[in-house]
């Protein structure tokens, strides 16, 4: 009888040892299919880069109607490129949880084998112990016999707890991948609902472009006289902003704020593909470029003239306060815009969005997406508009609360943020150096 669970017990350890051999097969063609995954989003991320590349080089051309198009056409065509990739992202993160998802099964298949022959064997050690001396020395032809199936017994049971706690170990491992793989896959899912309403941004974009084109008439003439009349709109909405921003005081609490050259916040856009530095198109401040009035006397934030459908990312965690959308009701300004507080006393403006992909009152980490770049607002050209505040001294209000008449602006309730000039402060002085 003991013999006989012997081998049994035996076979049970052989099976542990080759144990990821039942599915061979399968495990071998998942992993050639996640193979498979990972060479496609090599390529796609090649393509995207040549996309990225190509949006830098029209950017920086001069102003045109045809520049406009090219960089929309540009636009378009790397955010199929992102969601291509983000789709083989999630089937390979679908494969990989099955994949570990079987090697969990065949762990707790070997992990109850050993259980029950363990049990086994401990009833047997204890019918043997149940045994008087006599009966037991009958069953053997000699003690030494008895003593050594004993000794073989007890030393198979240590043999197999220890296999079960490493199986268990390496199940609670896998139980883990499964869940980091899942997680992943969550992220992922959010990725691909953002760049789904990033794509439909771009869509937008291409009406703007059908409605560019037929109020220019495809003329080049027509395209500069409408940036023209961009220009001295946003020109007059800057004087009437400054003209009411001048009339707010604020009492600064220096101790409230980080020190500048602090670092506190982090770029809010992807930096793999170009440095921050080469794509400021206009600095905080008075800069020769800028003849701009408000409240501050000056440019009240930095433009980064990055491409149309760029991920915008929050410059640190923090609580989304509000965002809107000042075109409605053709009060153009900032366009799409978004407003975080932060807990380290000040608040960021990220504005000229071509989508918003939060909410007022969400919680968001430094990195999170909370949009895409465009060209709405008063805006001649793609960019994002980035500003900082003391989070204390900026408000949202009604653009009715210092423009007068019964415009759709106005009607429409179209609110911004707005402070008084010591609550502006230049971006480059938090953040990295």
């Amino acid at each position: 009888m003991i013999r006989n669970i012997t081998i049994s017990l035996f076979i049970i350890l052989a099976l542990f040892i080759g144990g990821f051999s039942v599915n061979a097969q399968g495990a071998e063609e998942l992993r050639a299919k996640i193979s498979d995954y990972n060479a496609k989003i090599q390529q796609l991320d090649a393509e995207i880069r040549r996309y990225e590349q190509d949006l830098l080089k029209v950017g920086a051309e001069k102003q045109t109607l045809q520049k406009a198009i090219d960089e929309l056409n540009i636009s378009r065509n790397k955010l199929s490129t992102d969601i291509k990739k983000t789709e083989n992202q999630i089937a390979k993160t679908n494969l990989t949880i099955a994949e570990l998802s079987n090697e969990i099964d065949q762990k707790e298949e070997n992990i109850e084998d050993n259980r029950k022959a363990i049990a086994g064997t401990l009833r047997e050690i204890a019918k043997r112990n149940d045994d008087s001396l006599i009966e037991t020395l009958m069953k053997y032809n000699n003690l030494a016999e008895f003593w050594g199936q004993i000794s073989e017994l007890h030393g198979l049971r240590d043999k197999i707890r220890e296999a079960i706690v490493e199986l268990e170990e390496l199940k609670s491992i896998l139980e883990n991948k499964v869940g980091e793989s899942r997680e992943q896959k969550s992220e992922l899912l959010g990725f691909k609902e953002n760049l789904a309403n990033q794509k439909q941004a771009v869509d937008a974009n291409k009406e703007e472009k059908d409605s560019l084109l037929a109020q220019t008439k495809s003329q080049e003439k027509g395209y500069q006289d409408l940036l023209s009349q961009k220009r001295a709109a946003r020109e007059q909405f800057e004087r009437e902003l400054a003209d009411f921003e001048s009339q707010l005081q604020f009492v600064l609490d220096p101790n409230s704020v980080p020190s500048k050259g602090s670092g506190v916040l982090n770029w809010p856009f992807s930096t793999t593909s170009y440095s921050p530095l080469s794509i400021i198109t206009q600095y905080f401040g008075k800069t020769s470029d800028s003849g701009r009035l408000y409240a501050s006397g000056t440019h009240n934030g930095v433009d980064f003239g990055i491409p149309t459908g760029s991920k915008i990312l929050s410059a640190a965690s923090g609580v989304v306060r509000e965002s809107g959308n000042t075109d409605v009701g053709s009060c153009l300004s900032y366009g799409k815009w978004v407003l975080v507080d932060h807990e380290n006393g000040l608040s960021t403006l990220y504005a000229h969005l071509s989508s918003i992909s939060v909410k007022s009152g969400q919680t968001v980490n430094s990195g999170s997406i909370l949009g895409y770049s465009g060209n709405t607002g008063y805006s001649t050209g793609p960019h994002l508009h980035f500003t900082v505040f003391a989070r204390e001294g900026v408000n949202v209000r009604n653009l009715g609360d210092y423009k007068s008449g019964s415009s759709p602006c106005v009607l429409n309730g179209v609110r911004i943020p707005v402070a008084a000039a010591n609550v502006y402060f230049d971006p480059m002085a938090y953040l990295p150096n």
